[in-house]
């Protein structure tokens, strides 16, 4: 094997699905009047307090539909798992609100009995019309609808992390522009927060990824209550340097309302026909070897273009951060490549890396430097998904945890949260996980790249790249929405 080649261990997948189900009980108790107490109540009893204590602590009894308690083993199980129940009350007899936190299930006596005990607050749906929060931002919106996001992990999510959540626009689309254009999302005290929509951003769409940048922490196993407000549908929210943005191709006009920046620690769409100052351009020209070529071009998205040599030796391009910052994840998406999905062995490959040097022309190993010196998240020949040890010095690197992935195009994720701990999404809908502790945590330069080593001409398109912290053990939150709120 030529030295400027990778060994990739295309074996099985080694994919880890990091995620905590809870399971979800909804009880309805649409009378209590609450203003701060500890209740005990069944379903369908009506108690009233005015304690002053701070502390809230609901006691909601079930009888089970057993005459002798669990007849069987799941029911024994279930009874001691720990379940998320929603407990729907009227507080001071005019604003329906909603308690969630975990709670303990025990069987006994013939009774389930649930205790819930509340920490956390967040408005549901009600027939007043000034349920919510006054909006902290310009304009005035017709609507809110309150969200819950909950955070599964038992460690916190920071201040400021960027989290992916998932909206069906379809529910609320008689009140939604066509491009969703008219919404703001907001914090628990209706101060907008920037956010960003990456994909199926129409009011049709059932499924549709966007991203908050949050700015207040989640405590572990804890939840936090958040607005989307909805304006007009003639008022566009959209900016490219406001609270509400979306990927650069929704317009015509490329990154018209792209916001990217405004989210992400680091984001760059590649708009124009330059290079940003802030991103350095290193091409890999084949190592010990010639016959190939490679170059890049800037034209509203980044396309790198690349002939391998006949030896099979790669030629490429690095595009990289200048400066080395302390993020965790860095994302990129690919739009277009003429590349087969399968190439056969040590033929292509699509890189995010986190590069503790940043690349170099004579660099041998696909131009990263020596010493494992970087972390690279690989989409390559054979269908291998990989997280990968860069060796240099004319050796080949080491793979960390490999999978299998289906195309070439879509959101590919590298993220290194710590040292030991490495994960790699592609096109959300699979992760590998590596622990490999060869390299300490430091901050990284941000660095993407396609070299191919095919002797005959290939390219691919990146609409964007991106740098962001991730979340708990790479687990985003979950979000829940509640129903329309009338505005004024």
């Amino acid at each position: 094997m030529a030295e400027y080649r990778r060994q990739i261990a295309v074996g099985g997948i080694a994919a880890v699905l990091l995620a905590i189900s809870i399971a979800l009980a909804v009880i309805y108790v649409p009378t209590l009047n609450l203003q701060s107490a500890t209740i005990s109540a069944s379903i369908s009893s009506t108690t009233n307090s005015t304690s002053s204590s701070s502390a809230v602590t609901i006691h909601v009894n079930r009888t089970t539909t057993s005459n002798n308690g669990p007849t069987s083993s799941s029911e024994q199980t279930r009874s001691s798992k720990t379940q998320t129940v929603t407990v729907t009350v009227t507080r001071n007899g005019t604003v329906t609100t909603v308690y969630r936190n975990g709670t303990t299930t025990v069987y006994q006596n013939n009774t389930e009995t649930t205790t819930v005990t509340v920490t956390s607050i967040f408005i549901g749906s009600s027939t007043v019309s000034n349920a919510c929060p006054p909006y902290g931002g310009s304009g005035t919106p017709l609507y809110c609808i309150p969200m819950m996001i909950s955070n599964t992990q038992l460690s916190p999510i920071a201040s400021g992390t960027q989290i992916m959540l998932r909206v069906d626009w379809a529910s609320f689309s008689s009140y939604l522009a066509p491009n969703v254009g008219n919404v703001v999302f907001a914090d628990a005290s209706g101060n907008p927060v920037y956010a960003w929509c990456e994909s199926s951003c129409t009011n049709t769409q059932p499924i549709s990824n966007f991203w908050i940048k949050d700015d207040a922490a989640i405590p572990p196993a804890g939840q936090q209550g958040i607005f989307m407000y909805i304006f007009p549908i003639s008022q566009i929210q959209y900016s490219s340097t406001g609270y509400w943005g979306a990927f650069p191709i929704i317009t015509a006009t490329y990154g018209q309302y792209d916001n990217g920046p405004k989210v992400f620690d680091f984001y760059n769409n590649f708009n124009g026909t330059a290079l940003c100052s802030c991103l350095t351009a290193v091409p890999f020209l084949g190592g010990l070897y010639s016959g190939g070529s490679a170059n890049y071009s800037v034209s509203n998205g980044l396309t790198i273009t690349a002939i391998g040599a006949p030896s099979g030796a790669g030629f490429g391009y690095h595009i990289y951060l200048n400066t080395p910052e302390s993020f965790t994840a860095i994302d990129s998406n690919v739009v277009a490549t003429d590349l087969p999905t399968s190439v056969g062995s040590e033929a292509a490959y699509r890189y995010n890396a986190m590069d503790l040097t940043p690349p170099a022309t004579n660099y041998l190993d696909n131009g990263f430097y020596s010493s494992y010196s970087s972390l690279d998240f690989l989409c390559s020949c054979g269908n291998s998904l990989s997280i990968h040890l860069d060796q240099g010095s004319g050796e080949n690197g080491s793979t960390v945890a490999s999978g299998g992935f289906q195309q070439w195009n879509g959101v590919g994720s590298l993220v290194w949260p710590s040292t030991g701990t490495q994960y790699a999404n592609y096109a959300e809908i699979q992760q590998i996980r590596g622990s490999d502790s060869t390299l300490t945590f430091a901050p990284t330069y941000a660095d993407i790249a396609f070299i191919n080593g095919l002797p005959s001409q290939h390219y691919m398109t990146f609409h964007w790249m991106r740098t962001r912290i991730a979340p708990p053990n790479n687990v985003m939150p979950s979000a829940s929405f509640g129903s329309l709120l009338n505005y004024s």
